[in-house]
């Protein structure tokens, strides 16, 4: 005599994946706020070279101002050699004065809102782009992937290549998602739990 018992398989949906996805881009930017990275166990994003109101012409000293001017400055008109279009040959254009006005934007970052200004351990944050441009590239089922957009991929590469690991998730996190998933499939296997099992004997 056998029994069989027919247990179905247990799979996470592609939307449960994609709230999976969801989580983990909110754990890495919650970390990344407070200096944390993605390394294994979870170590310092680092520190900011050069203290802020030493030389004024630092990074670190253009993001504690919000990467405002500290000066105003008038970089003056300036000949640039231009090409004379179908006639071939070259040309000078005198470009028009540019004036650097204290406490605006220095060039760069013209038009552009600055969301953090901390410098005391670096957050990777400065406009935020980077961070906001996380998404859940492909959701289905058991699988999930988390991704940068393109346009900030060399400078998440960057941070890598200075041990600022941003990509994957950190010891704490991985937890975090296992106890997730965890969860989710408990509530699947106590789903099933619940309907008739079909035993088929055979004699």
């Amino acid at each position: 005599m056998i029994a069989n018992l027919k247990i179905p398989k247990i799979e996470l949906t592609a939307q449960q994946m994609k709230e999976i996805g969801d989580r983990e881009i909110k754990l890495v930017k919650a970390d990344a706020s407070l200096g944390i990275s993605q390394e294994y166990t979870g170590s310092d994003l680092g520190k900011y070279k050069g203290a802020f109101g030493t030389s004024y012409s630092s990074y670190t000293d253009y993001k504690r101002n919000y990467m405002n001017r500290f000066t105003t400055r008038n970089f003056g008109a300036k000949n640039k050699w231009i090409a004379k279009g179908d006639a071939g040959g070259w040309m000078k254009r005198r470009n028009a004065a540019y004036v650097g006005v204290q406490g605006t934007k220095i060039k760069a970052y013209t038009g552009q809102s600055v969301i953090s200004n901390e410098v005391g351990f670096v957050n990777l944050t400065l406009t935020g782009r980077m961070f906001s441009g996380m998404r859940v590239q492909n959701a289905k089922v058991n699988e999930v992937e988390v991704s940068f957009a393109n346009i900030d991929r060399e400078k998440v590469i960057g941070a890598e290549d200075l041990g600022r690991h941003i990509v994957g998730l950190n010891r704490e996190n991985r937890e975090i998602i296992e106890d997730m998933i965890a969860k989710i499939l408990f509530k699947e296997v106590d789903t099933w739990a619940r309907e008739d099992i079909n035993i088929i004997i055979n004699l």
